[in-house]
């Protein structure tokens, strides 16, 4: 792991904004370590995070600091992938588009999420037509006419669940750019805070994490504590274990330990469902992938969230001097 310690605080008198860039390496740790490495030392600009898994064969990156610096950062980071990356080579778990897959901008203090939109589209001309990248935009940088939600752009080009084989992306073209088979494509846009949380099963196999995933998506219209949760449910093979990937798009509504309640009673529903095939489906751990805001935790210890390898530094607002003042939260 590359130390991230000795990193400055960020002050917060200024607009912050947060990008956790996805990008689909995270088998090869030379490999990973030259993207992140690529991404640091740039002044107004820390590398807060990053973690990769084998199974997901993932890299989360995550810039934190003034909008500029945060965008030459995320650049460098992606013409580092570009180089050392080929998607025709890649396979995992996680659904992915390009060998820089997502780039969201976030807005974190005295910055609004239209101008991280605004900031979106000016990094990805460079995206497109210097790395050669092809480009779609979603969230608030999307157009009008478009799918603005990334579920629905990666299931337009066919970007399966198994992260395997080159989507076609003739099916629906960029925005920007033109997709090459070696680069394939991004999706580039500006989100309000998000949290990757992945709940692990104890015992249990795929047909059970997509039976629960497939449960929140049902009921996430009409259950307030499921509200803009999304889920899928994932095997890896690395760990022999199940998984339920969730993405948690208001948590402040939703905080981590709300959503685990729900998915334990969704746990219980499915074990009465396969009782008579004599197994049972239980929970294990849970884990945090990039930053999450502190309202995330619901004014609840981490110790009592089951989240054993969350770190204090995952915490957006450890990384601040001052407190974090959105413009346009709601």
């Amino acid at each position: 792991m590359i130390p991230l310690s000795g990193q400055p605080l960020l002050d917060a008198r200024g607009p912050i904004v947060q990008c956790a860039v996805n990008i689909s390496e995270g088998r090869r740790v030379n490999l990973v370590e030259e993207i992140v490495s690529a991404a640091m030392g740039h002044a107004g600009s820390v590398v807060a995070d990053y973690s990769s898994d084998r199974d997901h064969n993932r890299l989360v990156l995550t810039l934190l600091g003034s909008p500029e610096p945060v965008g030459h950062s995320l650049l460098a980071a992606a013409r580092r992938a570009a180089c050392l990356l080929d998607l025709r080579q890649h396979q995992g778990a996680h659904p992915r588009m390009g060998v820089v897959d997502v780039v969201p901008f976030t807005p974190i203090s005295l910055i609004t999420l239209r101008e991280c939109a605004v900031l979106a589209r000016r990094v990805a001309a460079s995206l497109a037509f210097e790395i050669g990248l092809g480009v779609y935009f979603y969230g608030a940088a999307a157009s009008a006419d478009r799918p603005s939600a990334l579920p629905e752009i990666r299931r337009a080009v066919g970007a399966t669940s198994r992260g395997a084989g080159i989507p076609d992306f003739h099916r629906m073209l960029p925005d920007l750019g033109e997709p090459s088979p070696a680069l394939g494509a991004v999706v580039v846009g500006a989100r309000r805070p998000l949290v990757a949380y992945n709940i692990g099963l104890a015992s249990g196999n795929e047909s059970d994490a997509r039976w629960i995933a497939a449960a929140v998506r049902a009921e996430r219209t009409t259950t307030m504590s499921l509200h803009g949760v999304r889920a899928l449910g994932l095997w890896l093979p690395t760990a022999g274990a199940a998984q339920v990937s969730l993405n948690l798009t208001r948590p402040d509504r939703t905080p981590i330990a709300v959503v685990r309640e729900q998915i334990a009673g969704m746990i219980h529903r499915r074990n009465a469902a396969v009782l008579e095939s004599g197994r049972t489906v239980t929970e294990g751990d849970g884990e945090i992938v990039g930053l999450i805001p502190e309202a995330a935790l619901g004014g609840h210890p981490v110790e009592d969230l089951r989240l054993p390898t969350l770190r204090e530094t995952q915490i957006v607002e450890r990384w601040l001097r001052g407190p974090a003042r959105p413009v346009d939260v709601g």
